[in-house]
C-alpha cells in the first residue's frame, strides 16, 4: 500500500464517522470515537489492535502507516497533542495521519497529516542533543503577569496535590512537567508557582497564614477559566477520569479536600459558588 492509497482510506473512514454523527448522533467520549475509528478500519479488512498500551504512539499502527486520533467536546479545531514517551512509538511507523472529531458546535470529523496539524508534541524524556527538542522553551520569570496567573491557574486546576502539606517532595512535580511539556515554560523554582511570597502576598501584603491557600485564592477566576477551557483528554490524564466542565472546579475542591492538611479547600476557596 502506497500513500495515494492509505490516504484514501483514512479519507473513507472520516466520511463515514460524518455520516455516523449525521444519523446517530455525535460521538461522546474519545474512547468511544476512537473505537468508531477503529470498527470501520476493522470493517475494511484492516487487522485492528483494540487493546492497544495505553501510551502507544500513534494510536492505530497499520505497518508503515498510523493513525493517531484526537477529540474534543470544544467548538474548536485546537488540540494538545499526544504524549509521545520514549520508547512507546512503533519504530514500524513511518506516516502518521491526525483523524480529529469536533463534537463542540457543528460536530465535523476531519483529518490531515499529523506533522502538519499538531500544536506541540509532550515528551516524558528530554532527548541527550537538547537541540532536538520539539519545545521552544521559555523561562517562567521572564514572562508577564498575565500569563504567569494563566499559566498557574491551569496547573493549580490539572494538579490538586498542590495543596499537600509543605514537607511533601512531589507536590509541585506534576505542575512543573505540565508547564513545561505542554505550555514549553520552564519553571526552575517550583515554590515560586504557589507558596513564594512573590505570590502569595500578591492580593494581601500582610505577612503570615497559608501562603498556597493565599496564592490559589487570588487566581480563583483563572481557575475557573481554566476548569470551562482545559480539553477533556487534559483532565483525564491528569485526574484519570473526565469530568463535565461545569462540575470541574467542584471535584477540584473535593481532590483538594483529600490531599491538604490542617485546613479545607473547600472552605477556604471558591465560597461565592459561581462554580455551581
Amino acid at each position: 500500500m502506497d500513500i495515494t492509497e492509505f490516504e484514501v482510506i483514512v479519507s473513507d473512514v472520516v466520511a463515514q464517522l460524518n455520516q455516523n454523527i449525521r444519523t446517530d448522533g455525535k460521538f461522546l467520549t474519545s474512547k468511544q470515537f476512537e473505537n468508531g475509528v477503529r470498527n470501520i478500519l476493522a470493517s475494511m479488512g484492516l487487522s485492528i489492535n483494540y487493546d492497544p498500551h495505553p501510551h502507544v504512539f500513534p494510536d492505530i499502527p497499520l505497518g508503515e502507516f498510523g493513525i493517531e486520533v484526537k477529540f474534543t467536546t470544544n467548538d474548536t479545531w485546537r488540540s494538545i497533542a499526544n504524549s509521545v514517551f520514549e520508547g512507546m512509538r512503533d519504530p514500524s511507523v513511518e506516516h502518521i495521519y491526525l483523524i480529529f472529531g469536533k463534537m463542540g458546535g457543528e460536530p465535523e470529523v476531519r483529518w490531515g497529516k499529523y506533522d502538519n496539524c499538531v500544536m506541540h508534541v509532550r515528551t516524558s524524556h528530554v532527548p541527550r542533543q537538547g537541540h532536538t527538542l520539539p519545545l521552544q522553551v521559555r523561562i517562567y520569570m521572564n514572562l508577564d503577569q498575565d500569563e504567569k496567573r494563566k499559566l498557574r491557574a491551569e496547573a493549580a486546576t490539572l494538579c490538586p496535590q498542590i495543596v499537600k502539606p509543605s514537607y511533601s517532595k512531589d507536590k509541585y512535580s506534576d505542575a512543573v512537567s505540565y508547564m513545561l511539556t505542554y505550555r514549553g515554560v520552564l519553571c526552575p523554582q517550583a515554590r515560586d508557582l504557589f507558596s513564594a511570597g512573590s505570590v502569595a502576598l500578591r492580593a494581601d501584603p500582610v505577612r503570615g497564614g497559608n501562603y498556597i491557600q493565599r496564592a490559589l485564592a487570588d487566581i480563583e477566576n483563572e481557575m475557573r477559566v481554566a476548569a470551562l477551557t482545559l480539553e477533556d483528554a487534559l483532565f483525564e490524564e491528569y485526574w484519570g477520569m473526565i469530568v463535565p466542565s461545569e462540575a470541574r472546579i467542584a471535584t477540584w475542591l473535593a481532590m483538594a479536600d483529600r490531599y491538604a492538611q490542617n485546613w479545607v479547600p473547600s472552605r477556604e476557596l471558591f465560597l461565592d459558588n459561581t462554580f455551581e
